[in-house]
């Protein structure tokens, strides 16, 4: 069916059209003339046009029940009367946003590799420019600084009042 078919349009064999119940309209799909397997098996097929009743097709021909994986998984209680399985699961984060961002990561991380290689000693971890580990050890020191007087400041804070 697929190699039979038209891009961005539904393509449906006769038997599929018979279960929609005369739902929609089609048009005749001449999937025979692009699939060797469809001419071969003698396979007729429609292409879908659109709904006949639009309200109807919107709307779920039977009432979903909640199956065992969805109350397990907590999805059953985000589930309100009237409210669909669609509407109650909200849609995960798209592959390809997933997939940037799990390359973005790897190249921050070779990045962060290269340049830890190209600035720093390998077994100190040092800066190789003098004047930037100064630089990066004033301000590690001022941190420490600035820790230690908060924190005697907490302790002397708690301990005047207990």
């Amino acid at each position: 069916m697929e190699s039979g078919g038209i891009p961005g349009r539904v393509h449906i064999t006769r038997a599929t059209l018979d279960s929609l119940n005369g739902e929609y309209i089609v048009e005749d799909g001449h999937g025979d003339e692009r699939s060797k397997y469809l001419a071969e098996h003698h396979v007729d097929t429609f292409l879908v046009v659109e709904a006949k009743n639009k309200e109807a097709s919107a709307r779920p021909a039977v009432r979903l029940t909640v199956s065992k994986e969805l109350r397990l998984t907590g999805h059953a209680s985000k589930l309100q009367r009237g409210q669909s399985l669609r509407q109650a699961v909200k849609p995960t984060k798209p592959l390809k946003d997933d997939v940037e961002s799990h390359l973005r990561q790897g190249i921050q991380a070779i990045n962060k590799e290269s340049w830890r290689d190209t600035h720093c000693h390998r077994i100190t971890l040092r800066f190789k420019e003098s004047n930037v580990e100064k630089k990066h050890t004033e301000i590690e020191n001022s941190r420490r600084a600035r820790r230690l007087t908060l924190r005697t400041m907490a302790r002397a804070t708690c301990d005047s009042r207990g």
